[in-house]
């Protein structure tokens, strides 16, 4: 039996990586321990941050190195394995190999339990309509009652709606009152800002902002005025 020379760690793994250059890639710049022979270090570039880049450096490339190695080790096992069919599996069936039975057996469950599911929320949806109690009442009877009930709650809805019609068209006559074109209705509320801005730069410590303000909306309530006159002329 031939004897094995047993070597430190980084030394055996260099010489794997030599045995066999045509499976590895070779590094330029790097010695037996993984430093560089070069200032190459300068312009390593880390995952994490590093205080020192030339260890560093040494340290990425002594495990590229033992990373090589330990590939090279797991090819060459990898291709003494057996990846066949055991023999024990090839005279069963298809059926048996691929477990359509568990398949199908686990379909109907998940059928089973959606069904019930729906079940369920059914008689929620029972138990939240007539409130919780027990009723004497045929299946029929709770649906005229229901019926009923839902005719009620449209009838509502319809007056609900009616009701915010009429406050909504109330709020747009108050907003332009009758007898007022639209153009005269914007010259009304321009003059009602300008207002407004007068009393902010009476009131205010630094009114150069409303002052500016109310000279922007002027101009506007000048342009319109012209275009009011120009219209009626």
């Amino acid at each position: 039996m031939a004897t094995v020379e047993t070597l430190p760690p980084l030394q055996q793994q260099a010489s794997v990586v030599a045995a066999t250059p045509d499976r590895t890639e070779t590094i330029t710049g790097v010695s037996k321990g993984g430093t560089s022979a070069d200032n190459g270090y300068k312009s390593f570039r880390d995952v994490k941050p590093v205080a020192n880049k030339l260890l560093a450096h040494k340290w990425t490339g002594r495990d590229r190195q033992r990373h090589l190695a330990r590939i090279i080790s797991i090819s060459e096992g990898v291709s003494h394995i057996d990846t066949h069919i055991p023999d024990r599996l090839l005279p069963m069936a298809f059926h048996e190999r691929s477990g359509t039975r568990k398949l199908q057996l686990e379909m109907e469950r998940k059928r089973e339990i959606a069904e019930q599911n729906a079940n369920l929320m059914h008689k929620m949806q029972e138990i939240n309509r007539q409130g919780g109690g027990i009723s004497n009442l045929h299946s029929s009877v709770q649906r005229q009652l229901a019926a009923q009930n839902e005719k009620a709650m449209l009838r509502k809805r319809q007056r609900e709606a009616k009701r915010i019609g009429t406050e909504n068209q109330a709020i747009l006559v108050r907003l332009c009152p009758k007898g007022l074109t639209r153009e005269q209705f914007f010259i009304r509320q321009l003059e009602e800002n300008i207002r407004e801005l007068k009393l902010l730069e009476r009131i205010s410590a630094y009114p150069n902002k409303w002052t500016e303000e109310r000279k922007k909306v002027q101009e506007k309530l000048d342009a319109r005025r012209k275009g009011e006159e120009e219209r009626t002329a």
